[in-house]
């Protein structure tokens, strides 16, 4: 099973699936690589990712209610294979100290793509194709949790696409190099410091970058399209 092959594994090994599995609720607690081989995983929710592990994803294909719940140390997304990984949520909470970097793969999330990252934590988008199908991207709100993109994010590739939010961003320090976005809003800025040199954001029916409650947005390139309002609004926030 993968439980135990991950059990068994030493820290750096990679683990190949050979078959179609399910699992559930599986702790990584050492730095292992999952190659899915071409082969589904399934389950509620997968993985919980401890403090100083490395959970590596290559060739994933993976149909889940939440691939990661808890993630104290890193994931790494590098590839998926041809269906993708289709899921409620990507990862749920990316806890200070941890990290997760998505290189490349395609992710459909019914629900958020990354619910909500704390304060101290990193998220590093270099490539991959990234949906949500409900109104978050990167951070979400329901009436009984509010998430939200609090630690630094830096995007240099790459597409996030959903419903109302792609970014619902309250953190420290936000950096877009490249990628394409789009939503009703592609970029929300709640507070922090948010860097734009590049990218393609498109909005579908409102502001392509909302600046709100003492946000500060730095705007040195990108291409902007707003087919209803503004590409830029401020209200309580520098532009």
């Amino acid at each position: 099973s993968l439980p135990a092959a991950i059990a068994d594994a030493q820290g750096g090994d990679t683990i190949v699936l050979l078959r179609k599995c399910t699992a559930n609720n599986i702790n990584v607690t050492k730095s292992v690589t999952i190659d899915g081989n071409g082969y589904t995983l399934s389950g509620s929710t997968l993985f919980n990712v401890a403090s100083d592990a490395e959970l590596t994803l290559e060739n994933a294909e993976i149909s889940a209610d939440t691939v990661v719940e808890n993630c104290y140390g890193s994931v790494v997304l590098n590839s998926t294979g041809d269906s993708g990984i289709g899921c409620g949520c990507f990862i749920h909470t990316v806890y200070e100290g941890g990290s997760v970097e998505i290189n490349g793969g395609n992710v459909t999330a019914e629900d958020a793509i990354i619910y909500t990252t704390e304060a101290g934590s990193d998220l590093v988008i270099t490539g991959g194709t990234l949906i949500s199908t409900g109104d978050y991207g990167l951070g979400g709100w329901t009436s009984d949790d509010e998430g939200g993109v609090y630690g630094n994010l830096t995007i240099s590739g790459g597409s996030i696409a959903s419903e109302y939010e792609a970014i619902d961003y309250y953190g420290s320090t936000l950096k877009i190099e490249d990628g394409v976005f789009n939503a009703d809003y592609p970029i929300t800025v709640y507070g922090g410091t948010a860097e734009i040199s590049g990218g393609e954001f498109t909005s579908n029916d409102d502001v392509c970058v909302y600046i709100y409650d003492g946000g500060t947005v730095d705007i040195s390139g990108g291409t902007f399209t707003s087919y209803n309002n503004a590409c830029v609004f401020s209200y309580k926030g520098t532009v």
